[in-house]
């Protein structure tokens, strides 16, 4: 396996510069940001597997934030997600300490390392063609959305890492019959699967399909491999369950209409471009059959890109998931880059011109990704009833609900430069309300106060802080047993942070009063502000700081109002 994986610096000296950039863009400026608030579920319970040995929502003080009643065990363990990151993060924090760059290193990692098995994915796809691994591998570094994915402290990286990997030991398994290879594949599907198990679905699908498709004669081989993978994952499913991220209802006919479509305009606008690829390449056929123009060079695709089935069956899968965000395009950003960089060759076949041009608009600017947007918003055609295939990419489509394709013509579309945008934020501090709020409380608190704070915030307090810490549950939370544990009265409370008082009436705007029925009035912490001392803290009011959704990320600390927290005052 070492041998396997072995790089020489003069054979591969371009993938090891590739790596090295990676780990620079990745790398650089790594901790400077606290925890956004998913990262902040990792680290938090990260830190309390240190304490307790697995992933636990109590600590004996503080409750973490949960989404729904099927996020925790009856144990207090946390189901929502499998548990391989959280795992690896707490060996960080054990080895590193509880900061941010420690949450954030061993994904951090696994995300330059993601480069490296896409680059040997591409190679297999490719009948051994470096020049296309390595251009596959280096669409990756040069991705933004990518590059950024990687610099959170989330399961996002070893998606990446494990998905191409999954695939490399499954071709090589096809190519050479060894039973070590079909050993190999079945360890990182395993691994896959409690990492984000997803992907590992339509990828095992994909595996399955291929090898009826062309290697009948193992496909018994494989189906044992799969009973032995399902006999490992099977202790999950039994105990975690496998559900949707907000434990809500979902409207199949919904997602298939518009949860698809949503995805692939996401695709579209922030990862790879296929429209105008293809348009481009269109134009060069029209182009060549004219004689205007002829191929310099031939790239075309095989037999083995028939394994793409299961990333068109991913799509299909997460657009089930009541909120289509473009974090759960992950599992397959990977054989999109792969994808991506047989487009761009193919252009490259009728000429070094219009493959630089093509090249540079790429990965400079946004502009070949929001183009049909260009279109529509020049045509006029918002308002018609073109909305009905082009949705707005930056919809976060939750419960049926959908912003406009009007809202992102008119507000949203513009030229961007992601590529300096994340140069910037690499050399450059961002100032964040969680950094404002946990420094003012390291500085002038103690572990034995109690403080007031948004559900949203929590597990940031509780990983930065050992405070005790109260708050609001999460809207959709229905389970009674549950509110009534995170809504226990407390004696007193010595800080309160913007949004945490919650009055009854708000209770009563988000259709909430008929699930918290039977809970004391009093636990609903509305206290009156008039004891607390007003303070002024020098950042921005974010409620969430930088987002991993590039739509939605901010590279730049934010124009916006400074905030307040309110002290308890002494009372002699």
């Amino acid at each position: 396996m070492l041998q396997k994986f072995k790089i020489t610096i003069k054979e591969n000296r371009y993938l090891i510069i590739l790596l090295i950039m990676a780990s620079l863009l990745i790398l650089v400026n790594l901790g400077d940001t606290y925890l956004y608030i998913d990262e902040a579920n990792t680290g938090a319970l990260a830190k309390n597997i240190l304490k307790f040995g697995y992933p636990k929502v109590y600590d004996g003080k503080n409750f973490f934030s949960p989404f729904s009643a099927q996020s925790v065990s009856k144990d207090m363990a946390w189901l929502e997600q499998p548990w391989l990151q959280y795992y690896l993060v707490a060996l960080s924090l054990k080895i590193f300490g509880i900061n941010s760059f420690a949450a954030r290193l061993p994904l951090a990692i696994c995300g330059i390392a993601s480069v490296y098995t896409t680059y040997l994915l591409a190679l297999r796809l490719n009948n051994n063609s470096k020049k296309i691994a390595l251009f596959s591998a280096a669409v990756m570094v040069l991705s933004v959305p990518f590059l950024v994915f990687s610099r959170y402290c989330r399961y996002y990286t070893l998606a990446f890492l494990l998905g191409p990997l999954m695939m490399v030991f499954y071709l090589d398994w096809v190519n050479s019959c060894n039973l070590k290879n079909l050993c190999y594949y079945i360890l990182t599907s395993i691994l896959l699967f409690y990492s984000f198990y997803p992907i590992f679905v339509c990828l095992s699908f994909s595996a399955l399909f291929f090898t009826n498709l062309y290697n009948k004669k193992n496909i018994k081989k494989l189906i044992v491999a799969e009973i032995i993978i399902m006999i490992f994952v099977l202790p999950w499913i039994i105990y975690g369950g496998i559900g949707s991220p907000a434990g809500t209802e979902i409207n199949p006919i919904f997602m298939l209409q518009k949860g698809i479509l949503v995805y692939l305009w996401k695709i579209q606008a922030y990862h790879f471009p296929y429209i105008t690829l293809l348009l481009i390449l269109l134009i060069a056929k029209v182009l060549e059959k004219k004689k205007i123009i002829h191929k310099e060079i031939s790239y075309n695709f095989n037999s083995n890109y028939v394994m793409y089935v299961g990333t068109a069956l991913y799509i299909i899968v997460v657009a089930f998931v009541p909120m289509i965000s473009s974090q759960y395009l992950v599992g397959i950003l990977p054989f999109i880059y792969i994808l991506m960089a047989m487009l761009l060759l193919k252009i490259r076949q009728y000429g070094i011109a219009a493959f630089a041009i093509t090249f540079t608009l790429c990965f400079a600017t946004n502009l070949l990704h929001v183009a049909p947007y260009i279109l529509i918003e020049k045509a006029g055609l918002g308002k018609s009833n073109i909305e009905l295939v082009v949705k707005n990419p930056q919809s976060m489509v939750v419960y049926g609900n959908q912003n406009p394709l009007s809202s992102y013509l008119e507000e949203f579309l513009n030229i961007r430069f992601y590529m300096f945008d994340h140069l910037y934020q690499l050399t450059h501090h961002y100032s964040t309300r969680s950094e404002g709020i946990v420094e003012y409380l390291k500085d002038n608190a103690t572990d034995n106060d109690t403080v007031l704070s948004w559900w949203g915030e929590v597990n940031t307090l509780m990983f930065y802080t050992d405070m005790r810490v109260i708050y609001h549950p999460y809207p959709l939370l229905e389970d009674k047993d549950m509110v009534d544990a995170i809504l226990q009265p407390v004696d007193k409370i010595d800080w309160v942070l913007p949004d945490g008082i919650f009055l009854p009436e708000q209770l009563s705007q988000l259709e909430l009063l008929d699930k918290y029925k039977g809970i004391n009035d009093d636990v609903f912490y509305h206290y009156d502000l008039e004891d607390y001392e007003k303070i002024e803290i020098d950042c921005p009011k974010m409620f969430l700081d930088p987002d991993p959704n590039i739509e939605l990320h901010n590279f730049r600390t934010p124009q916006a109002p400074s905030f307040y927290i309110y002290k308890l005052k002494d009372i002699n």
